[in-house]
Order: C-alpha cells, then sequence, then structure tokens
C-alpha cells in the first residue's frame, strides 16, 4: 500500500444534513459557524474551509451574525441551499448542507406528503442529521376538548391537509417518520436545542422531555433507528430584538465568546459550535 493510499484510507468524509422547521435556529447556527471557523484564533479551531462554494452566501450570514442582526431575507438575501465544505487537522472533511434557509421545504415535505429527488438522496447519503428545535416557538399544546364539537366535526369532513393546522411537536414527528422511512437503518441524530440563553439552568434531555413529550417519546421509541445526542445551543447568545440585549452582545471583544453550546447534562460548556460536528 503507497502512501497515497494509507492517506486516503486514514482521513474520511463526514455528510452532515441540517432538519429544522421555520425559525428553529438553522441559518442563524451557519452564520455563527462560519464566523467561527473564519475568525478563530490560530490554534484554536480544528476545522478550515477547504472548499469554496456559495461563499458570498456564507460571508453574508456570518457578517449579519456579527452585527447581531435578526437572519431574514431583508439581510441576508434568498437562497435554496447552501453546503459549508470543512476540513481538520487530520485531513477529515465535513461537508454541512442546509438545505432550506427559510424551511419552507420541511413544511411542503408535511403538507403534501412528498419530498424533492435531491432531498431524498441528500437524507439517504448523509452520515448524521442535525435537528434543530427552539422550544421558544413551539405552540401551547391544544387538547381535543378544548375545540368546539362543530368544528371538530367540520374539520373530519373536509380532506384538505394544511400544514398550518398541525401542531409543531406532530410537524416534527413526521419530519422523522420520513427520515426513518428513506433511510432504513439507524441514523445519528443530534437534536439541538437552540436559543439555550433561556433555559440555561436546565438540560438539553430533560428540555425536551418537558417541553416536546410527543417528540421525546418517538425518539424513545424508536431508539433502535437514531442514534441521538442532544445539545443545547444559542448561537446568538440572546435576543438580538431586545436593544440591551443586543447591546450587551455587541460589546464583546470576542463575539464568538457569545456563543453557547452544551451537552446532553449541561455538565460542559464552551463557545465552541464545531464540537456539533465531531
Amino acid at each position: 500500500m503507497n502512501l497515497t493510499d494509507m492517506e486516503k484510507k486514514g482521513s474520511m468524509t463526514t455528510k452532515s444534513y441540517i432538519v429544522g422547521l421555520p425559525e428553529s435556529g438553522k441559518t442563524t447556527f451557519l452564520g455563527a459557524l462560519t464566523y467561527t471557523v473564519i475568525n478563530s484564533m490560530p490554534g484554536t479551531s480544528i476545522f478550515e474551509m477547504y472548499k469554496v462554494e456559495d461563499i458570498a452566501y456564507l460571508n453574508g450570514l456570518s457578517n449579519t451574525w456579527s452585527k447581531c442582526e435578526k437572519m431574514d431575507r431583508t439581510n441576508i438575501g434568498q437562497y435554496e441551499s447552501c453546503t459549508l465544505f470543512l476540513k481538520d487537522t487530520e485531513g477529515n472533511e465535513i461537508e454541512l448542507k442546509l438545505p432550506d434557509q427559510s424551511g419552507e421545504e420541511f413544511k411542503n415535505v408535511i403538507q403534501y406528503r412528498t419530498m424533492s429527488e435531491v432531498m431524498y438522496n441528500d437524507i439517504l447519503e448523509c452520515d448524521n442529521i442535525l435537528l434543530f428545535i427552539n422550544p421558544n416557538v413551539i405552540s401551547k399544546d391544544v387538547m381535543i376538548n378544548d375545540i368546539e364539537p362543530k368544528f371538530r366535526e367540520e374539520v373530519q369532513e373536509k380532506a384538505t391537509f394544511q400544514e398550518k393546522n398541525i401542531h409543531e411537536q406532530v410537524q416534527y414527528v413526521m419530519l422523522l417518520q420520513d427520515i426513518k422511512s428513506v433511510r432504513k437503518k439507524i441514523t445519528k441524530l443530534k437534536v439541538i436545542i437552540s436559543a439555550w440563553d433561556i433555559y440555561n439552568n436546565t438540560c438539553p434531555k430533560g428540555l425536551l422531555k418537558e417541553k416536546l413529550p410527543l417528540v421525546w417519546q418517538y425518539l424513545v421509541s424508536n431508539n433502535e433507528f437514531f442514534d441521538c445526542e442532544f445539545w443545547g445551543i444559542s448561537a446568538q447568545g440572546g435576543d438580538v430584538t431586545i436593544p440591551e440585549v443586543k447591546e450587551k452582545l455587541l460589546n464583546y471583544e470576542n463575539a464568538i465568546e457569545r456563543i453557547i453550546v452544551v451537552d446532553e447534562n449541561n455538565k460542559w460548556n464552551s463557545h465552541d459550535l464545531t464540537a456539533l460536528l465531531r
């Protein structure tokens, strides 16, 4: 075996795929991660970009994040999908794909029960999935007894299937069911609870169990298909729509230090978003 063959055997490429509903924190994460990789002090990050695609868009995300501006289409523009190509110090490569900035494509999967060929192949071929959930935008549970009987009958009679009428927890379970159906094998799933600055006094596993019991129960009952890690992150460090919070965040000498990353039991914390990729 020659040196080239040994190098090929020693390094590997990992394909990671980002999944999440609108406002789940996907785009803010990608902006903060891009900023981290580009602006880390020498020797502090094990990753660097090895391939330049979508760089203008990624730079836009990074700049918007650094200014504590909201990640909306006015500030970052529209982009159907983008991929961040990273390489660590041992030559291992990571392809991190965000298929849909807004999350609308995932909503369409839920509403129309079909997915594009590109999405199907990406889910089938990826090595792990990063599932983003923001409990702060999950609706309060609605019990069937809270719905007037005449409305219940009307809903049952109609054949329309509107995503907006489906509770977010159910939508997440539907997405997980689709992932399971496509892959048909055990899947490394990293469940990422965003906006962690709000929930920092608990742990990601406990919060998911408390705030999204339906999602938790589905993952527990399908543990032979999903090999789960649980993370809590605040990619921005706080709510940038609150002026005094934004001012505080902008005052950090090193913007990376406002990032919050905790493990599933909240026993380890860091500012390093690349920990989610290892």
